[in-house]
């Protein structure tokens, strides 16, 4: 979902420092122009396949809303409701993620690593805010319902794992990952930008690039 710029950066910009051996910028337009673009691009594509996954997701859980006629299960498909409706009222304002006119190359993709870095702390927050849909799903015996809906046999072994409490424990543990994994992510963009500044820095500015 993200683009690695490491080895980009390396074709795009060359040359240390006789001092310290820190990366410095060099300005080679063309490919920082075409680095550019790719962010642009792969900006707009991640943009709308969130607005498309979330508005798909909030249809299906409305429609649960008004087909069940389970409290808890009708609460735990409503608050899940309202959160993708906030998400997507929020979370996800429309940023073309195009480059400014005066702005150069190297503060775009700085900008980009750091709205990356922004974004995976939101996805980390929002998470945990679906707790009291779990909650409300374990109460009203969600998954052994929906076991039963789909007719598996009360043999099975996949009927005993959603009439257990080992889906909730799956959910718990999924949320925990998200927490480390997004966190990581978010802070290899800080560090992403952060050396881009410190390069561009380093070599007194970069040209702007179109």
């Amino acid at each position: 979902m993200t683009l690695n710029n490491s080895d980009e950066l390396q074709a795009a910009w060359k040359g240390q420092d006789d001092g310290p051996q820190m990366a410095r910028i060099e300005a080679v337009p063309r490919e920082l122009a075409a680095l550019v673009r790719s962010r642009e691009n792969l900006t707009k594509i991640v943009y709308w396949t969130s607005v498309a996954v979330t508005t798909l997701l909030a249809a299906g859980l409305l429609y649960n809303v008004f087909s069940t006629d389970q409290p808890w299960i009708r609460f735990a498909q409503a608050w899940a409701f309202g959160l993708l409706g906030y998400v997507l009222g929020t979370h996800l304002p429309y940023r073309a993620g195009r480059k400014y006119v005066h702005e150069s190359c190297a503060r775009f993709l700085e900008r980009q690593h750091q709205e990356r870095a922004s974004g995976y702390l939101r996805v980390r927050r929002v998470s945990w805010l679906l707790v009291p849909s779990i909650v409300a799903s374990w109460f009203g015996r969600g998954p052994l319902l929906a076991a039963q809906a789909s007719g598996l046999a009360p043999s099975s072994w996949l009927f005993r794992f959603f009439a257990g409490p080992w889906p909730f424990f799956l959910i718990a543990g999924i949320l925990a990952l998200i927490w480390l994994a997004f966190g990581a992510a978010a802070n290899k963009a800080t560090r992403e930008a952060a050396e881009i500044r410190a390069g561009e820095a380093g070599n007194g500015g970069v040209v702007s690039g179109a």
